[in-house]
């Protein structure tokens, strides 16, 4: 991304941008903090799931790791690592790992996982969007729906 780390990490470290990165599949739900929030996640066929989520590690400019629980018994481990290129510019991948219910399970053999693979490509292309927007200024998450 033609960003810099810091500015990379500044939009990620607040996770109620995270939600803006995918906002077909995920909706906040009451009240959310930089650090933690309770979503929605919406997925294919009307799929609809409730998911605690919240920050577990954050290394400023390297490394940003969080989970979301899922349940009755489904939990996602989610983690962004930046690394900067000599142009100034920033690497970002992003890992999930699930530890899915048997019910989610299934859902991940029927296509869910290719979805979800959708999604995390979107997010990225929508963090590089965010963050290269207006350079130099503020980091502005899209608007909802946009």
């Amino acid at each position: 991304m033609r960003a810099s780390p810091e500015r990379v990490d500044r939009f990620l470290a607040d996770l109620r941008n995270h939600w803006t990165l995918v906002p077909a599949a995920i909706r906040p739900c009451g009240k959310a903090t930089g650090e933690s929030a309770a979503v929605e996640l919406r997925g294919p066929l009307g799929i609809r799931r409730w998911a605690a989520t919240r920050i577990t590690e954050h290394v400023p400019c390297t490394r940003l790791a969080g989970e979301a629980i899922i349940p009755p018994s489904s939990m996602a481990v989610v983690e962004w690592t930046l690394a900067e290129l000599r142009d100034g510019s920033t690497v970002v991948s992003l890992a999930i790992a699930v530890d899915a219910s048997r019910r989610d399970r299934v859902l991940l053999s029927l296509g869910t996982r290719r979805w979800i693979a959708s999604r995390v490509r979107h997010a990225l292309d929508r963090l590089a969007g965010c963050v290269t927007a207006g350079a130099g200024g503020d980091v502005r998450p899209p608007v909802h729906g946009s």
